[in-house]
């Protein structure tokens, strides 16, 4: 008996900390952003991503957890056949709110997916993000919370 309660206690903690673990590299649907400004969203081939995502457009995601220990890094997956230099801006809050940083997304061909890692100062806690499409045109399929 008790060395089942010992396997039972492992795997509880294994499981919790694993858990927690995970917690501090959240992946983001694109398409389940809060609230936007002209992007919408499509299905192709089965992947489900922000489309007419251009100049001006932005997305809004609520409530993002960064964790007690904070975030300094987002990954995006991303794609581009534009041919005016596509850039997005990481904004906290609003559209408007404090510029974290930009990714200039490699221009390929629309659907061929590349995946960029962008530095931001630390951010801890629950925070509001806004992606701003600035220039050109992309396909956002996902970002990580790093």
């Amino acid at each position: 008996m008790r060395k089942l309660l010992s396997i039972v206690f492992a795997v509880i903690l294994f499981a919790t900390t694993q858990g927690f673990a995970q917690e501090a590299h959240k992946r983001i649907e694109a398409e389940s952003f809060n609230e936007t400004d002209n992007a919408t969203t499509k299905e192709s081939k089965g992947v489900t991503f922000v489309n007419q995502f251009a100049r001006g457009s932005w997305i809004k995601f609520d409530e993002l957890d960064f964790g007690k220990e904070g975030a300094e890094r987002l990954k995006f997956r991303v794609s581009s056949g534009s041919k005016a230099s596509p850039t997005l801006e990481i904004r906290l809050g609003s559209h408007k709110g404090k510029l974290l940083g930009k990714i200039n997304v490699e221009v390929k061909r629309w659907g061929n997916y590349t995946e960029q890692i962008l530095q931001i100062p630390k951010i801890k806690g629950r925070q509001t993000i806004t992606i701003v499409s600035t220039k050109g045109g992309v396909l956002l399929d996902w970002f990580e919370i790093d």
